[in-house]
């Protein structure tokens, strides 16, 4: 009986643990790419805004539905792999590619499944091409400690 009970309490306890998802950008195959995970949900958000202080463009949200498989662990720019339903600015989008602005500046944020969230922000240059990215602190926790 108390093997049981430890075993429950040690089970529980290892479920309940967050776990952080953190992906990097491949500049050479402008793809996002997650280590030991996938792609949940994704949001892309164009930080640059107009002089009257109003967004240049809505965020592109993805978001897995396909329940028959697992996401992907490499999202590239240019196609938006299947399985995904896609919404700019909150509202359902049929966008097949992950076009961006040239000369802004984006925050990428991964999260799903009990993770926690990661953010990248990530420079373009003139044809939207994505040319510098950091890592930022995690979601939840402004010091960007575990």
């Amino acid at each position: 009986m108390n093997r049981k009970v430890t075993f429950i309490i040690c089970s529980l306890l290892l479920c309940s643990c967050k776990r952080e998802v953190c992906f990097y950008f491949n500049f050479g195959s402008q793809s996002l790419y997650v280590y030991k995970s996938s792609f949940y949900n994704l949001s892309i958000e164009n930080d640059s805004i107009t002089p009257d202080g109003k967004s240049y463009e809505g965020a592109l949200s993805l978001f897995w539905t396909d329940s028959a498989n697992s996401p992907p662990q490499r999202i590239y720019l240019d196609r938006i792999p299947k399985g995904y339903s896609v919404y700019r600015g909150g509202i359902k989008s049929s966008e097949k590619r992950i076009s961006l602005k040239g000369n802004s500046v984006y925050t990428i944020t991964s999260t799903g499944i009990g993770a926690v969230g990661c953010s990248i922000k990530v420079w373009t240059n003139h044809r939207g091409e994505v040319i510098k990215a950091i890592q930022m602190p995690q979601l939840g926790n402004a010091n960007g400690d575990s």
